[in-house]
This record gives structure tokens, C-alpha cells and sequence, in this order.
């Protein structure tokens, strides 16, 4: 599966990965619920292909405007870039707090559009759930505001595993420099755990989906 030219349209059927309350079986393709399945005897690292590549994804949707990933042995990170439109405001003028779980779930996307091979998703009931966030709103952005969103695994444990994610401002906002570019806007830890979709049990992060993510991982902070 390539990942030049994906589109992340896919994005939105996925509910800002948290799973739904009384769902089963995480079978349908229209709640997927933020939900990633994969085929573990399939499912392989795209920085194991090649750890020289520079991995590119053009994520541009009405919201996105650019994603690019990087990737080798000591770990992968990929950036997206989206444009704050006028419905992403609250009444104060500044992006309401609730988007930013959106804005971190197209980061999320095009980091496993780039890492992982999505042609084997979903094939064999095993899904990996997002159980927990800590969310840092640092700075307020607003509308025409470019912003940067990095993503990483930054541990990869037995049981769980944690990605982080940062949201900066951009170099641009309306076709001039941002005299506050590369400010830090928002940040988050998400915490995912494996889950067997028949029995709903958790999982142990062991074998080779293990063998995959581990190298995936980055120490410390983007």
C-alpha cells in the first residue's frame, strides 16, 4: 500500500478515538470508533521497508493542508498541517476545546496512514482502543491559523501503550509570517490498550504487533 497521495477522508468516521458506549464487536467500517485493527501476520512498519525513506502523505481535506512523515530505527514521527476555519471557533473567538480532539485524530490518522499497512485492518477483531487522554491547552488559536501537529509513540509497554502529541502554530497565517510561529498551543498523551473485539478483553502488547510498534517508538517529546 503506498503512502504517497492518501487521502485521510477515512478520518471522519471515527468519533475522536474514544469507543462508544455499547457498541460490539467493532465491526462496522461506520464506527470504528477510533478503533485500529490490523492483521497481525501482516501488518508491517513502513519504516522497516525503508529506514532512509522520508515518508510523505498529502492529508488536504476542507481542513488539512499537508502531512509529512520521517522515520528510522530509533523511532517515527509524522506532522500534518490544518487551517483553523470559522466553524472551529466558540464564542469567544478562539478554537473550542472540544476540536482539538479532531485536530489530534487527523494526526493520529496520518500517522498510521504512514507507519502501518491499512490494507489488513480490520481482518482479524483486534483493535487497538484509546482508554485515556491528558489534554494541555497552552496557548488559544484562532481563525487562518496554521497549525503543526506532530505525533509519536512515545512507550510501548506490555499492557499499553501512549502517544503523544503536540500542536504548534505555524510559519504562515494568511499568506504572512506568524509572529508567533512555532509557539506550542496544545498538547496530549493518548492512551491505547489491544482489544479482542469477540471476547472485549484486553490484550497483551507482546508477539509481533510488539516487534512492530517498539521501534516506532521516540524518547521524550517531539
Amino acid at each position: 500500500m503506498s503512502t504517497a497521495g492518501i487521502r485521510s477522508d477515512s478520518c471522519r468516521i471515527v468519533t475522536a478515538g474514544f469507543p462508544c458506549a455499547g457498541m460490539t464487536g467493532f465491526q462496522s467500517k461506520k464506527a470504528m470508533c477510533g478503533a485500529l485493527y490490523y492483521r497481525q501476520s501482516a501488518l508491517r512498519c513502513r519504516c522497516h521497508d525503508d529506514q532512509e525513506a522520508r515518508m510523505h502523505n498529502d492529508m488536504s481535506t476542507s481542513e488539512a493542508a499537508s502531512d509529512s512523515s520521517s522515520g528510522s530505527a530509533s523511532g517515527a514521527i509524522s506532522r500534518a498541517t490544518l487551517i483553523v476555519r470559522g466553524f472551529h471557533l466558540d464564542g469567544y473567538g478562539h478554537v473550542n476545546n472540544a476540536r482539538y480532539l479532531e485536530f489530534y485524530e487527523e494526526g493520529r490518522w496520518g500517522y498510521m496512514l504512514a507507519y502501518l499497512d491499512l490494507d489488513d485492518l480490520k481482518r482479524e477483531g483486534i483493535a487497538m482502543v484509546a482508554v485515556n487522554v491528558n489534554l494541555d491547552w497552552n496557548y488559544p488559536a484562532t481563525v487562518h491559523d496554521e497549525l503543526v501537529i506532530t505525533t509519536q509513540l512515545s512507550h510501548v509497554g506490555r499492557r499499553k501503550m501512549i502517544m503523544h502529541q503536540e500542536i504548534h502554530l505555524g510559519e504562515h497565517r494568511l499568506g504572512e509570517v506568524h509572529p508567533r510561529s512555532g509557539a506550542l498551543v496544545s498538547r496530549a498523551d493518548f492512551t491505547f490498550v489491544l482489544m479482542n473485539t469477540t471476547s472485549g478483553r484486553a490484550m497483551p502488547l507482546e508477539g509481533d504487533i510488539a516487534a512492530i510498534l517498539r521501534p516506532l517508538v521516540v524518547e521524550g517529546n517531539v
